[in-house]
């Protein structure tokens, strides 16, 4: 069983590391568990197995709905648009900001997937990659900007793209593969 502490010790525990602040629900929908530095640490969208780590990460999921479960978030806005999307890993500022309904993705770096609304089954690893994927599916990118200009539609799955501006200038395919 994990120690719990009331505001008064935590405090005196913290003082010398972090400015710490204990929060009950901020909502129904959000939970707060913990702000350090600024930071919330909580369960977002409610109590169903998701983790948020970061301002405003996941802050619209609502498995009370029967979507937004089983999904990590960590950095400022992280996942902050989903709403029904399952099991999604978003990792840096920005990543999969405007994931709506887009599962199995996962996204590690700044930026990484940010315009994706509704695709599902990608993988983005590093700064900027597969930015523009709006509703591409089963992509591959890994490196700064690689397919960063892939455009909505769903003519573009199944690209892997590794190496840094790998396929950075691809708007349109499927099944293309590039390594540099």
């Amino acid at each position: 069983m994990p120690n719990i502490y009331n505001k008064a010790t935590w405090d005196t525990l913290m003082r010398q590391n972090a400015s710490c602040e204990l929060i009950s629900a901020t909502s129904s929908s959000v939970k707060t568990l913990l702000k350090i530095d600024g930071i919330d640490i909580r369960r977002g969208g409610g109590e169903i197995s998701n983790t948020a780590i970061g301002n405003e990460a996941l802050k619209n999921a609502n498995p009370s709905a029967g979507g937004g479960v089983s999904n990590t978030a960590i950095g400022q806005l992280a996942l902050c648009s989903l709403t029904n999307g399952a099991r999604n890993l978003a990792v840096g500022s920005g990543a999969m900001i405007n994931n709506t309904t887009g599962s199995n993705n996962t996204a590690v770096g700044a930026a990484a997937l940010c315009v994706n609304t509704v695709g599902g089954g990608n993988v983005a690893i590093g700064y900027n990659t597969l930015r523009n994927s709006q509703t591409g599916s089963n992509n591959v990118a890994v490196g700064i900007n690689a397919l960063c200009s892939q455009n909505t539609g769903t003519t573009n799955n199944g690209n892997i793209a590794v190496g840094a501006y790998s396929l950075v200038n691809n708007t349109l395919g499927v099944g293309n593969v590039a390594v540099s």
